[in-house]
């Protein structure tokens, strides 16, 4: 190998090598086009919410020109809180009020759960003295029931049942559940 191949080898390893250099320049320009492409647009669309941004601005100022000065804001919220603390007052007030009347509630409750559920007349009851007034209850007279009072409403209870089953299966068309269906004018007048 002579000097003149070796001139010429170092002359093409440095062609390959400008070779190279000038194909990564060309890819690089062409990937900056690209991304200046990108951005260009992302600046548009940057510039455009800026604008939008801007617009919203000078309408709330222009909007709040309008406006009366600061001592009409702080009237308006100081007449909203004290119309929120009427309303705590007045609800501290309700609070403590149902608390205290419960017994009035509690015996109005009961005289009209005697009335309407159990239909008890309510002048067989008389005040009683020694609770709180409007408080009513059986004059202490009455005596608790015995057993054989507990027995009787046991067998009035048994035997309204008894009377009820009595009935049930005297009318057999009644219910047709675990029954035969009937033929004829029975089972026409069931349809």
């Amino acid at each position: 190998m002579g000097v003149d191949e070796e001139v010429q080898n170092i002359y093409y390893s440095i062609y390959n090598i400008n070779l190279t250099l000038v194909n990564l320049d060309q890819g690089l320009g062409q990937l900056v086009d690209g991304m200046n492409f990108g951005l260009g647009v992302f600046d548009q669309h940057v510039n455009m919410v800026v604008g939008k941004v801007n617009d919203v601005q000078n309408n709330v100022n222009s909007k709040l020109t309008l406006f009366p000065s600061e001592w009409v804001y702080l009237f308006v919220l100081m007449f909203i809180v004290l119309v929120l603390l009427g309303l705590v007052g007045y609800l501290l007030y309700y609070i403590v009020n149902y608390i205290l009347n419960r017994h009035d509630r509690y015996e109005e409750y009961r005289m009209w759960y005697l009335k309407n559920v159990m239909k008890q007349d309510i002048d067989d009851w008389e005040e009683d003295d020694e609770f709180a007034e409007g408080f009513y209850s059986l004059s202490d007279d009455t005596p608790p029931p015995t057993y054989s009072e507990y027995v009787q409403t046991a067998d009035l209870y048994a035997n309204y049942h008894d009377e009820v089953e009595a009935q049930r299966k005297s009318n057999q068309f009644s219910s047709r559940i675990g029954r035969p269906r009937g033929t004829g004018k029975e089972y026409n007048t069931l349809i």
